[in-house]
């Protein structure tokens, strides 16, 4: 129930940047893509049915075309319970070796789905470096290219 609930208060965020806002460029955290990898991700770990899963993922599905591109982040099994341990977040799933390997290999499938134009990085490379990357590779689709640096390090 939670990640209907986090998926469609996404779609309908990306629904009301797109027709109220009229936005014609914006950057989605944990989108539709992300929501098909969590939805696989708990089928893999045993935690929930394909049946259970499938209402999200035709869901995510539904609307992913609404998303031009992805920035996929890999980080490696080890490295992401490491982080997750050092971190405030309530979710007990982020810190389960099982459920982050199910989560990788959800990842990996997913690569295959993405968008042309979406950026696999290395999530173990420093942030700036990361940033650099990815300010690269979509720099012609910012408004105002001089201050995407600004954005990308005071969101969180």
């Amino acid at each position: 129930d939670r990640e209907m609930f986090v998926l469609s208060k996404i779609v309908n965020l990306i629904i009301y940047a797109e027709n109220v806002l009229r936005a014609k460029f914006f950057l989605v955290h944990r989108g539709p893509y992300d929501a098909i990898a969590w939805f696989r991700s708990l089928v893999i770990a045993g935690l929930i049915s394909k049946k259970e899963a499938a209402p999200g993922i035709s869901y995510a599905k539904a609307n992913i075309y609404r998303i031009n591109r992805v920035v996929l982040v890999r980080v490696p099994v080890e490295i992401s319970l490491a982080r997750s341990l050092g971190s405030s977040t309530k979710d007990d799933l982020v810190r389960d070796a099982i459920f982050l390997e199910a989560l990788y290999r959800a990842y990996e499938e997913l690569e295959k789905e993405l968008p042309r134009g979406s950026l696999i990085i290395d999530g173990t490379l420093p942030i700036e470096e990361n940033v650099d990357i990815i300010l690269k590779a979509t720099s012609s689709l910012w408004p105002n290219p001089s201050i995407s640096k600004e954005l990308i390090f005071n969101t969180s």
